[in-house]
């Protein structure tokens, strides 16, 4: 089930460092997919999965997140490994990242910052390409600080951090190899220092950081065990410190913190417990004060904090209500600060912030309306 070496695919693993915040010079990107089946994003860098199950990846690189072996930030998709069917990219700052992916033979792997063991290795150590976890996996979850991942029998695991309770092991020790938490569940979500499931039943499970009541549970209180928040639920998905979710009836659902309008109910006021939003959503994803859905007709919406232009409405303005982007989107991923969007046509387009060259596009400028990731 969990591998007892570690099995790295590149350079020798290092201590964890404190990176040069500034970029260093990038390299030229070769020949990058016109189309991408899948897509991730962590605080300041992102990945997208093409037909071929090729994993390409850009960004920041400072500890190794992007997975190429190197610390340079890469303006534009980099080749990184084959194979790969699921990604998820953590993390809270751009010293601060790691990944996951999932390869195609239900393998584990895991790279970038590992300060508090959130590679699940059994170790501290920065690695700046992937190293195997374990094997027989289907789902994954990346969060700041830790990790979460589900094995094919339902079983879910955790490890990282655990200051805030966030792995639900019913302990506050952070663990640097995965930890049973439960078993029976089949869909999981984590940012920040908390974490979310869906067990079989279709009831959903919170714990962890609490203190904008992201965990729906009535109270601003960290749990270190999962507490049930509600039921008929469907998809899940959090960011900073929010949650959405969808119920099977296909309404959307929102709680948390809402400084800047992210959950999307026209105030700008936190929730403790899960606020009807509106019908007929299908995707859902949360960026650090933001949130994104797709509609069952493929329109894009948006809503929440926009200073880097995350939202993608063409300005600056903060958002408390979603607001439509655009149509014929088949898939969407939040970064930190940064969006991005696959189309009906495999295509890929990105926006927000860009200082680290998360969005791909070949520069470092900020984008406030989606921008076409073109053909390299």
């Amino acid at each position: 089930m969990f591998s007892a070496i570690v099995m790295s695919c590149g350079k020798e693993d290092s201590p964890n460092p404190m990176p040069n915040p500034m970029p260093d010079p990038t390299p030229e990107p070769g020949p990058s997919p016109e189309f991408y089946q899948s897509i991730d994003a962590g605080f300041n860098h992102s990945f997208g999965i093409a037909p071929n199950d090729e994993l390409w990846g850009w960004g920041s690189n400072s500890v190794g997140q992007v997975g190429d072996s190197s610390q340079i930030f890469n303006l534009g998709p980099m080749l990184i490994d084959s194979g790969y069917t699921s990604i998820s990219a953590g993390g809270d700052t751009y010293w601060l990242s790691h990944t996951l992916g999932l390869r195609k033979d239900g393998t584990l792997w895991a790279w970038g910052n590992n300060g508090f063991g959130q590679l699940g290795v059994g170790n501290i150590l920065t690695h700046k390409t992937p190293v195997q976890v374990g094997s027989s996996f289907i789902a994954i979850a990346a969060g700041n600080l830790h990790s979460l991942a589900l094995w094919e029998d339902g079983t879910l695991w955790s490890w990282g951090r655990n200051l805030e309770g966030q792995l639900g092991d019913g302990t506050f020790v952070s663990q640097s190899e995965p930890v049973l938490v439960g078993s029976d569940f089949t869909a999981i979500a984590a940012d920040g220092g908390q974490s979310y499931a869906l067990k079989t039943d279709s009831t959903l499970w919170a714990w962890g950081w609490n203190k904008y009541g992201q965990l729906g549970d009535s109270s601003t209180e960290n749990r270190n065990y999962p507490v049930q928040i509600g039921s008929n639920f469907i998809k899940i998905a959090t960011g900073g410190g929010h949650c959405l979710a969808i119920k099977s009836d296909h309404t959307l659902w929102s709680w948390g913190a809402n400084g800047n309008g992210q959950l999307g109910d026209g105030t700008f006021i936190d929730r403790h417990q899960p606020v009807f939003i509106e019908n007929g959503f299908e995707t859902i994803e949360a960026g650090r004060d933001f949130s994104l859905a797709i509609k069952s007709d493929g329109s894009l919406w948006a809503w929440g904090g926009n200073s880097q232009g995350q939202v993608g409405s063409g300005s600056w303005e903060n958002q408390n209500l979603p607001i439509q982007i655009g149509f014929n989107y088949s898939s969407i991923a939040a970064g930190g600060l940064h969006s991005l969007a696959l189309k009906t046509d495999g295509t890929l387009w990105a926006w927000g912030s860009n200082f680290f060259g998360q969005l791909g596009n070949g520069d470092f400028e900020n984008q406030n309306k989606p921008v076409r990731i073109f053909h390299q």
